[in-house]
């Protein structure tokens, strides 16, 4: 039995020799004052330090926490246009970590959203009756300096150069008139000659309009094809209704009549008279020449009317009219509760001020959306639940590749010893972990407590380190 147990005793030396002489590196365990323990003990861990992956470095996962939850807290929640968007990444990054620990703050961003919600609708509804209000202020004063300033303009502008506009808009409706006829005209007797009808009908050549981006345009619209040289919205000729009235045979010529008179008649048709729409009763292309004529004959009517009232001062006296009405426009308007569009723009310091004293004076039930959240990012004790676990979530999944164990005897390999830019040495039997920072050099084959660079942190162990670190980072 004695013979049997020395043998063993042999055996296990000798595979410690080999261990030591295998191992590249050592740890003086005694000058490092770390406590020797048995040479299979599991406990005792290196973690390679490299340019991607340090155990230590803040990941990038608390980075993007940090920068959403500060976002979401220290701005008013009105404020703030992407505030849903935020909570719900954050919410996104505390389920990513999949740590039972993170549900109190997936809870808190639920409670964040539906808060917002409730509050937000009642944001719109005080918006929308102040935007009514202010719509009818705006609609007052445009209209009267519109008019104002049209009266001006037209006092000024001579009598005889309304009476020359006239005369060649109206030579100009002519000569468009004439233009468009002869082409209609061309285009019904060609159309004609295709046709063995002996009683042939006028050939109707009709189109409508969609005032929309030309790339959103369909080729159809019901039974009209898109006029495709025409470039201003989408401009439609009822080709299929034409091509119907002459024999098959004769469609490939139709074809060229078509597409050579229907964007001619087209352009024609809106310089002369614009083009109106009857299904939705709308005026398109309204500065046609007809138009114009019309709007030139009305205001030379008006001017002369002005003129039979006019004093000498009649221009200087609209002209201070005016500028009185735009000054008190400039007081009357809340110009701080509205964009460039006059429209409310609810993340305004003003319009905030303005719903608080309003859900105050009417006892709305509004809450800050995040206090709750806030709270728990406050919490010590929440905030190190989750960074406790985390770290130990971090140091198990740290890349095997780079970690390494270390001996009883405080021998080691580093494993991508090439890619190495420090070690860190977690001994948590003894509450200890000890970091080595890289240098130019490279890394030392014997670390004690005289090696450069080393930091060797008694009473905390590496987990404990990870968690102090993202405690602090949260909290800060």
């Amino acid at each position: 039995m004695l013979k049997k147990c020395l043998r063993q005793l042999g055996i296990i030396a000798a595979v410690s020799s080999l261990v030591a002489c295998q191992a590249d590196n050592k740890l003086d365990l005694e000058s490092l004052q770390v406590a020797k323990v048995n040479k299979f003990n599991a406990s005792s861990f290196g973690y390679v330090i490299t340019e991607q992956e340090n155990p230590l470095a803040i990941p990038e996962i608390f980075h993007d926490f940090h920068q959403l939850a500060s976002s979401l807290i220290d701005q008013h929640w009105l404020a703030n246009p992407k505030f849903i968007e935020q909570a719900n990444s954050l919410k996104i990054l505390f389920q990513s970590t999949e740590l039972s620990e993170a549900q109190v703050f997936i809870d808190a961003l639920d409670e964040t959203t539906s808060q917002y919600a409730s509050n937000i609708a009642k944001v719109n509804a005080i918006a929308q009756a102040k935007q009514l209000k202010i719509n009818e202020q705006v609609a007052y004063y445009s209209e009267s300096i519109d008019q104002l300033e049209r009266q001006i303009r037209i006092l000024k502008t001579p009598q005889d150069e309304y009476e020359q506009e006239i005369t060649a808009l109206s030579d100009a409706i002519q000569t468009e008139r004439k233009r468009f006829t002869k082409l209609r005209n061309a285009f019904q007797s060609a159309f004609r000659e295709l046709d063995s009808d002996d009683h042939p009908m006028a050939y109707d050549i009709r189109f409508s309009y969609i005032q929309q981006p030309r790339a959103m345009c369909s080729r159809f619209d019901e039974m009209r094809e898109l006029i495709t040289p025409f470039s201003d919205g989408c401009a439609y000729v009822n080709r299929e209704e034409l091509l119907q009235e002459i024999p098959a045979a004769y469609h490939s010529q139709a074809e060229k009549l078509i597409d050579h008179y229907a964007p001619q008649l087209w352009n024609s048709l809106i310089k002369l008279s614009g083009f109106f729409d009857t299904t939705y009763n709308t005026q398109f292309f309204p500065n046609n020449l007809r138009e114009l004529y019309t709007k030139a004959k009305l205001e030379l009517r008006e001017k002369q009317s002005l003129s039979e009232q006019a004093t000498i001062h009649s221009i200087e006296d609209y002209e201070f009219r005016l500028a009185k009405l735009k000054e008190q426009r400039l007081r009357q308007l809340p110009y701080g509760l509205i964009d460039e569009n006059l429209r409310i723009n609810t993340a305004s310091r003003s319009f905030i001020n303005y719903f608080e004293r309003f859900a105050k004076q009417n006892e709305y039930s509004i809450y800050e959306p995040t206090i709750h959240f806030k709270q728990l990012i406050d919490d010590e004790v929440a905030v190190k639940n989750f960074t406790q676990a985390y770290a130990k979530q971090a140091l198990s999944n740290y890349p095997m590749s780079l970690k390494f164990r270390v001996s009883g005897r405080g021998y080691y390999n580093i494993p991508e010893q090439d890619k190495a830019q420090g070690l860190v040495f977690d001994f948590t039997h003894s509450h200890r972990h000890l970091l080595l920072d890289g240098n130019q050099r490279g890394l030392p084959r014997i670390i004690n407590c005289e090696t450069p660079n080393i930091h060797n942190v008694d009473g905390v162990s590496l987990v404990e380190e990870i968690d102090r670190r993202l405690q602090a980072y949260i909290l800060s």
